[in-house]
This record gives structure tokens, C-alpha cells and sequence, in this order.
């Protein structure tokens, strides 16, 4: 779709060096027009994407080139890195494991040409957690897969800390064009669990299993606060806007993709609503899957982080004027906002 349809680019005005300091950096102007361009972006589309100088694209690459040649593996490999004892939250998750919420009934209030595809089994993707707390604290949990020991742990916390700083700052920016003290939703931030989150959906050698429409994610929403992407192996990502039109999502070259979950929903009291999206196998990513020469140029891999609101923290709207989000339980502390999601999309079963 085009025009008013077409997610904007905001040029965060960050160089390769440049520290975040907002205050040091920006004059108030600056700082309010991004910080708006943000807000209204994130209102309409749930959505937004940003040019950050900090995230290098060739970085990029590499990282999501590593993750296709982990999941390319064999299933039994790869099932040595699975924690099913902390709720699928650190290691690899294997595919049909995890199954989205029945929204059928926001569905049926679509459009039938704004629909998502259906999936009657749990998704096909799997998806690999790494801890970016769990990286400075010590590593407790975080697993290391026995063929890439060499590379993995500096692999995962350099591309996933660069892109939790991005979120950081971004939040800065938001808070700003709420008229909201500036660390409003950073210091909420800290201290979170924040997840490096790459999923991996095998595309296929021929035009069969996995077919062109194909379902790797059902239709879902993110529990986290936001979620940030740089740029995927292969096309296939669909989103929702406000209005309920389905877009195609491209990220160009250089820029991310940042996605609101219903943490941040809550904290806005609905003002960003978190951000409804699918997976499908794509003919273009169909085309190139069946051309690559390489087992792991078959894999689409995404190169993600979920930010968390800390564990502790209340769920409520940030200002005492807003409306709270239409959810039960509110307020709630994130810990069991976070397990119950987990629960309801059968990934947890105990109280880790």
C-alpha cells in the first residue's frame, strides 16, 4: 500500500560514536520533533522505523548469516539447547511448540482482505533466547551451543546490546513527545529482562512444504514493551495498523524496525496499541530458498531483541490521565503480565 500507508523513516541523528546524550547532543526542538515523529508513528502503525549510525548493516549480516547456519543443524542438535524448565527463555525453542492466542474474534472484525492466513497448529518456527541481562550478570542461564563456542557469546551481546541501546535512546525520544519526563520509560527498562531473539523458519528446497503463503508465525501480538529488528534473511513479515490494514513490511538497507508490545500498550493507556503481525513464506523468499546453494541460505532468520519492563515494576499508565488498557488484572507487576502471556501461548508451566 502506499501514501498514507508506508511506515516513515526517522533518522535518529546518531553517528557511529555518538553516546546517547540526549541532552548533549539535541537542542529541545530536535528532541521534540523526533520524539513526536516516534509517537505518531507508533499511534498508527504500532510501528516505527529508525536510522541509527550506531547499528552497523555489515554487523548485521554477519549475525543473522551465524543464527542460519546454527538452525540449519540437525534437530537433534540443536534439541541439546533447549530449557524447557525456564519456560523456553533461554536457548532454542523448537518448532510447534509455541501457539499464538485465538484472536478470532478481532479477526472477524477485519476486513476480508486485511485477514491474516490461518494456522490450525502451534508454529512451525523455532527461535533461539539469549539474555542480554543474564550477559552481564554472569551467564546463569544462557546457553552456549557446543559448535559455535567460540563466537556465540561475543556474537549475541554485541549485536544484541547495540540494539537495546537503540531502543533505549528511542524511548528517550518518546517520552519527550509525550511530554513525559525523559526517562520516563527508560528507568523502567532497566534492570529487564531484555531477550536477543532470532527465529528460524526453514523455507525449502522445492515449491512444495513450506508453500508460498505458508504460515512460520501465526497472526500474534508481542508481550514484551517494544521489539526491535534489523533487516531478515527474507521477505515474508505482515503488520497491522490502527485502522486494521495489513502491510507488507520492508525495512531498507541500514535502518531497524521497531514493533510495540502490550507492555507498552498498558504504559500509554492504549495511545500505542501493541502492534499485531504474521509470518508468511513469500514467493520472492520461496524463489531465493529454492536458488541458494548453501542448506543454511534456506533459512529465514530473523536478527531481534524483546525489551522487558524489569521484572518488578507495576504495569500501569504512565500518566494518572490516561485510560488504562482494556486488560484484566490491572495493575500487575511485569513478572506475572510476562508468565501469564507465557502460559497462554504454551510456553510455561512453572513459576520460574
Amino acid at each position: 500500500m502506499e501514501g498514507d500507508y508506508e511506515i516513515p523513516v526517522i533518522d535518529l541523528k546518531f553517528g557511529e560514536t555518538c553516546d546517547g546524550d540526549l541532552v548533549r547532543v539535541f537542542d529541545d526542538a530536535t528532541k521534540e520533533k523526533i520524539g513526536t515523529d516516534i509517537r505518531e508513528s507508533l499511534e498508527k502503525f504500532g510501528a516505527v522505523l529508525v536510522k541509527d549510525g550506531r547499528v552497523s548493516e555489515a554487523r548485521n549480516s554477519e549475525f543473522v548469516e551465524m543464527l542460519q547456519k546454527y538452525f540449519s543443524q540437525s534437530r537433534e542438535v540443536k534439541l541439546r539447547d533447549v530449557r524447557k524448565e525456564l519456560n523456553y527463555q533461554r536457548g532454542v525453542t523448537p518448532d510447534f511448540i509455541e501457539r499464538a492466542r485465538d484472536h478470532s474474534a478481532f479477526i472477524e472484525s477485519l476486513e476480508l482482505t486485511e485477514r491474516p492466513h490461518e494456522l490450525s497448529s502451534c508454529d512451525p518456527k523455532w527461535r533461539f533466547f539469549w539474555s542480554l541481562k543474564d550477559s552481564i550478570d554472569g551467564d546463569e542461564y544462557n546457553v552456549v551451543p557446543d559448535g559455535f563456542r567460540d563466537v556465540w557469546k561475543d556474537s549475541m551481546d554485541d549485536w544484541g546490546h547495540s540494539l537495546l541501546r537503540c531502543i533505549v535512546d528511542l524511548c528517550r525520544f518518546l517520552a519527550i513527545g509525550y511530554g513525559l519526563p525523559e526517562n520516563s520509560f527508560r528507568d523502567l527498562l532497566d534492570g529487564g529482562d531484555h531477550l536477543l531473539a532470532p527465529t528460524g523458519s526453514y523455507l525449502g528446497n522445492t515449491m512444495n512444504e513450506p508453500a508460498i503463503g505458508g504460515v512460520c508465525a501465526a497472526f500474534h501480538y508481542d508481550l514484551n514493551f517494544l521489539t526491535i529488528h534489523g533487516k531478515s534473511s527474507h521477505s515474508g513479515l505482515y503488520i497491522w495498523t490502527r485502522e486494521g490494514k495489513r502491510l507488507s513490511v520492508k525495512v531498507p538497507a541500514g535502518c531497524l524496525l521497531l514493533q510495540a508490545g502490550v507492555q507498552m500498550e498498558i504504559l500509554t493507556g492504549g495511545k500505542i496499541q501493541r502492534g499485531f503481525h504474521e509470518v508468511v513464506v513469500t514467493e520472492k523468499a520461496k524463489m531465493e530458498s529454492i536458488a541458494a546453494q548453501n542448506l543454511h541460505e534456506k533459512w529465514r532468520v530473523s536478527s531481534t531483541v524483546f525489551s522487558h519492563v524489569r521484572s518488578d515494576a507495576i504495569l500501569q499508565p504512565l500518566d494518572p490521565t490516561w485510560k488504562a488498557a482494556d486488560l484484566d488484572d490491572l495493575p500487575v507487576t511485569a513478572r506475572e503480565q510476562v508468565l501469564n502471556e507465557l502460559r497462554a501461548i504454551q510456553l510455561a508451566e512453572s513459576q520460574i
